[in-house]
Order: C-alpha cells, then structure tokens, then sequence
C-alpha cells in the first residue's frame, strides 16, 4: 500500500502582496480571497493612474518634507495610458500611498500568525537619464510609527525615451502578530536614489497584488 505523504498542518501560512505601477485590472473585497499557493490576486490602490486629475490617495514628498507635484497630460511627455500622470521636479522626491488593508483583505488574511510579503512595480520616465528609483514598504505598529520593512537592493534605472518598468524584490517582513501592528496600514514608497539631486520624474499606473505564500 502506499503511504500518504503526511500533511503539513503546522505549517503557517503567509501572504504575499504585490504593487505595480501598471493599469489597474481590479479589486478584491473582504469577502473572498485566494487560496494557499494560488495565483497572485490583485487589489485596489487608490487612483492608480492619478486619472483624478490630480493627487488623491497620494502624497509626494521633497527629502521627506511633504512637498509640490503636479499632474499633467502632455509635457513634456504624453501619459502611459489614461489622460494623466503625476510629475515631480523635486530634490530627494518620494511617492507615497497609505493603505488600511482591513477594506481589502480577508479577515482571515490579517489573524495572528500568518505572515505577509509584498510586491512592488511602477512606470516612470524621465527628462534627465540617468536617473535611478527604487521602492520601500512599512507598516504601522503599536506606537504609531511606520516600521519600514528590510531594505531591497533592487534599484531600476529609469529611461527619457520610454516609460520603465520599475518592480521592487520581495518585503517579506510584515509582522504575522496582531499585537506588533498597531493597525493593518501599509505605506508603499517609491524614491528616488539620486543622493538628493534634482529629479524631474513621472509616475503612471500602480498596482498591487497578494496571495497566501507558497
């Protein structure tokens, strides 16, 4: 007879999240939610492809001041897709969305001790090559103060020809004990890596995806 192979049940279980500066495809509710090994499953930034005209659900930042951006539809480049895209022409420049992921992931998702990574990638393009961005991601613990995940080397090296694909590696420090967040709130961040220079630099079509990890 053959032996069955034995089930993993201690095994935790983790989430992984995924962004995407690319065109938003959907959204996923509380409700329903992938299964362990499934395909990544993508949910909601807000204004994406800043298509408001103008900077809802972000803040851009000037060396960690909230600083000025603008979004624009023509110079001195057309939009990725949509009508719109945001410019920063700032020293030290940041893009930063907070998200509470208690309005998009299941409840199960969010219990102690299942552990969660995350994703990033973005579009960009610049006037000036070469110019460099890379992103960063934080939660917020019980002290209210954004814990930023291990650092990533993965540094994308962003073209005035084309929009880049910028994709971040795998932050895989989300805390899996309730009592170590304060609450389920992500900052995702994108920066530049300039050491402080002058960037002149546009940002079209976020996304984000989770999955419970393999």
């Amino acid at each position: 007879m053959l032996s069955q192979a034995p089930l993993l049940k201690d095994k935790p279980r983790g989430i992984v999240m995924l962004a995407r500066c690319g065109a938003f495809m959907g959204s996923v509710g509380r409700g329903a939610g992938p299964q362990l090994g499934a395909d990544w499953t993508e949910i909601a930034l807000v204004n994406p492809g800043f298509e408001t005209g103008d900077f809802t659900g972000w803040t851009p930042y000037e060396a960690n001041t909230p600083g000025n951006g603008e979004i624009k539809s023509a110079t001195p480049f057309t939009a990725r897709t949509g009508s719109y895209f945001a410019w920063l022409d700032l020293a030290g420049q940041s893009l930063e969305q907070i998200l509470n992921l208690d309005s998009h992931l299941p409840s199960a998702a969010l219990a102690d001790g299942v552990a969660l990574d995350f994703k990033a990638e973005c579009y960009a393009k610049t006037t000036a090559s070469p110019d460099r961005l890379r992103f960063s991601m934080a939660y917020k613990n019980v002290n209210s103060n954004f814990v930023t995940f291990s650092t990533q080397d993965q540094i994308t090296e962003i073209s005035s020809s084309e929009w880049t694909l910028v994709e971040s590696g795998t932050f895989s420090a989300w805390p899996s004990e309730a009592a170590l967040r304060g609450t389920n709130e992500l900052r995702l961040l994108v920066s530049d890596n300039s050491s402080g220079s002058l960037v002149r630099m546009g940002y079209d079509d976020f996304k984000l995806w989770w999955r419970y990890a393999p």
